[in-house]
């Protein structure tokens, strides 16, 4: 859906997804790009594990209140017992349905026409392969922050701070994220969640009128 609009491409180079997702989310829905010395003064105030997502857009609101305005953000996922603290950190008193996203869900918070969103991702347990993310079965595997712009009939299309040749455009497989729900809804909410990759997080940004 976001084919006419200029798609930024940056390459991050520490643990700061999060803040480089609110950048190109908000780049995305302004057609505005963000003044590089002032990101970077907000990028480093990232803890060094990462940020969750809504410390993330509380400390984007503040530093950029001219986008921030013009900017809605919603929680679409979980909608009970959000997570707080480090992005790397899970609740104990998750449960699945918290914790474990279906495919058919996560479509619904896509909106279109003037409702035209884009998400940020919390994908668990990933590593990029080429273009694409991928589940992680290595003891150094990643969780991420991404700026997803929608789907096509096999994929996620994410808009990434991370560079791929010189596309930041990757890609998830919807295929896998439904095996992969499925599978961990067969167990307890705190069982093998390391042997698969899933959205823990989903925030929405949209543009005001």
């Amino acid at each position: 859906m976001w084919a006419e609009f200029v798609k930024p491409c940056y390459q991050q180079k520490g643990n700061d997804c999060s803040r480089w997702a609110l950048r190109i989310a908000a780049e995305v829905l302004l057609q505005k790009k963000i003044v590089n010395k002032k990101f970077n003064t907000f990028a480093k105030k990232c803890s060094d594990a990462g940020d969750y997502i809504p410390s993330a857009i509380s400390e984007f609101q503040t530093s950029f209140p001219t986008f921030a305005k013009q900017l809605k953000f919603s929680q679409k996922y979980p909608k009970k017992n959000p997570m707080s603290g480090r992005r790397s950190r899970r609740s104990k008193t998750e449960s699945k349905s918290d914790v474990f996203l279906q495919v058919k869900s996560l479509k619904t918070f896509f909106g279109f026409g003037p409702e035209a969103n884009v998400l940020i991702l919390n994908v668990q347990n990933m590593e990029f392969s080429g273009d694409r993310i991928v589940y992680s079965s290595k003891k150094s595997r990643e969780n991420h922050i991404c700026v997803c712009l929608g789907y096509n009939a096999g994929d996620l299309i994410v808009l990434d701070s991370n560079k791929f040749g010189k596309s930041c455009i990757k890609y998830i497989s919807l295929e896998y994220l439904s095996k992969s729900a499925a599978e961990l809804e067969k167990n307890p909410p705190l069982g093998p969640v390391k042997k698969y990759m899933y959205i823990a997080e989903v925030f929405s940004v949209l543009k005001l009128n």
